[in-house]
């Protein structure tokens, strides 16, 4: 399995075309995490944190080339 973060959305497109062209099943997410941040008077808000997007590939059923046995 091949783990890939990127931050910025226009760099997604490639890392994908990366993880496919070496024959790998590709796949994705977007993570967003927001932390808690105080306001006046006693009060919590969620505040926004950059997303991530995290590309994975993996192996395909069935390909064992390359691989030990």
């Amino acid at each position: 399995c091949v783990v890939v973060a990127v931050a910025a959305l226009d760099r997604v497109p490639a890392a994908r075309e990366a993880l496919l062209g070496a024959g790998l099943d590709c796949d994705g997410v977007l993570l967003q995490s927001s932390r808690l941040a105080p306001l006046p008077g006693d009060v919590t808000r969620l505040a926004a944190t950059n997303p991530v997007f995290l590309l994975w590939g993996v192996r395909p059923h069935g390909r064992t080339e390359g691989v030990a046995p």
